[in-house]
């Protein structure tokens, strides 16, 4: 299951972000794993290059990913993700997620 998070103090200055959690096949309600966030604002149409006034992107909110939807693709816990960056922009990642002993792998493969 993936979630929008928010980091603190995103009242006034922090950022909304992207985690997900693992839980267990036989009883939905205990949680495997917990992901930190995982997707971060970092690219300008994610913080609208935070305020610079020559910024290409336009959008509502600088320092913003909400995720709207993952997808499972062929290959085992791999899915693409489509999200909203500075509550204007599109993009899409590829993220695989695994329980690995305690640690699961994420790899975010491409942004579009």
């Amino acid at each position: 299951h993936f979630y929008a998070a928010a980091t603190p103090g995103w009242v006034a200055n922090g950022n909304y972000t992207v985690g997900y959690i693992i839980l267990d096949k036989g009883d939905p309600t205990k949680i495997l794993q917990r992901s930190a966030q995982f997707m971060v604002p970092t690219y300008d149409y994610e913080t609208l290059c935070q305020g610079r006034k020559s910024c290409t992107y336009k959008g509502e909110r600088k320092n913003v990913i909400f995720l709207s939807s993952a997808t499972a693709l062929g290959e085992r816990d791999t899915f693409r993700l489509f999200f909203g960056g500075g509550d204007g922009n599109v993009g899409t990642a590829i993220v695989r997620v695994a329980l690995s002993g305690s640690d699961p792998i994420r790899e975010i493969s491409s942004f579009v």
